[in-house]
């Protein structure tokens, strides 16, 4: 019986020590704040800019966006040795696309897909604020890992 107890006792004990491994949302969102600099820096940052390249139909097209506080948005992509621009200077969503001339006002559901893309911070830091809802909605195999 005594022997019994003791089994108990400590199986309870290392039970305990064992660490948790399952993240919770907030704890998920504290790691990504945390792997970009961590708050203070990335609420310091005031401008930023991404190059890159979109492969559609095998074609690539080259792109930069450039992005300033508080929701200053630009994307610059070049197509057949044309840019085209569009942008967002907080209020307004605009482009210039070559083939149709000068600059133009986008219709409201373009405006809509811009004003999201124009914030600086991502829909994670704040999303409470702006009363976003975060979920966990499961996990997926990447390179052999579980992310």
């Amino acid at each position: 019986m005594k022997r019994r107890c003791l089994l108990l006792i400590v199986t309870l004990v290392a039970m305990l020590c064992v660490p948790s491994f399952a993240l919770t949302v907030d704890e998920i969102i504290e790691k990504n704040i945390q792997a970009k600099g961590g708050m203070e820096k990335m609420e310091a940052a005031k401008s930023k800019i991404t190059t890159g390249k979109t492969l559609v139909r095998g074609v690539e097209f080259p792109f930069t966006i450039h992005q300033k506080r508080p929701s200053f948005f630009k994307i610059e992509t070049t197509i057949q040795g044309m840019t085209m621009v569009q942008a967002h200077d907080g209020e307004t969503a605009w482009q210039i696309n070559p083939a149709s001339g000068g600059p133009q006002k986008m219709i409201s559901e373009q405006t809509t897909a811009f004003r999201n893309q124009a914030d600086f911070d991502g829909p994670l830091l704040g999303h409470k604020d702006m009363g976003f809802v975060t979920e966990l909605v499961g996990k997926e195999n990447i390179e052999g890992g579980e992310v």
